[in-house]
């Protein structure tokens, strides 16, 4: 089932890695977003995410500068 996420959520660098993590397939942001939030995304594997966003939603505090996946 497609979903999406829009706003500043989804134009947050740090949360769209964690909300592609756990799944979410489509963003809805401002333009001026777009090339922070693709460098983040690029930056990072799918298994990566993944790791991350697992550790978002066991309650790790979120300070990504930590997460050296």
């Amino acid at each position: 089932m497609p979903v999406g996420v829009c706003g500043e959520a989804a134009a947050d660098p740090d949360l769209a890695v964690v909300l592609t993590g756990i799944g979410v397939n489509s963003l809805s942001m401002t333009p001026v977003a777009l090339d922070d939030v693709r460098a983040e995304l690029a930056g990072v594997t799918l298994e990566e995410a993944q790791e991350k966003a697992a550790k978002a939603l066991n309650g790790d505090f979120y300070n990504p500068s930590e997460w050296n996946i």
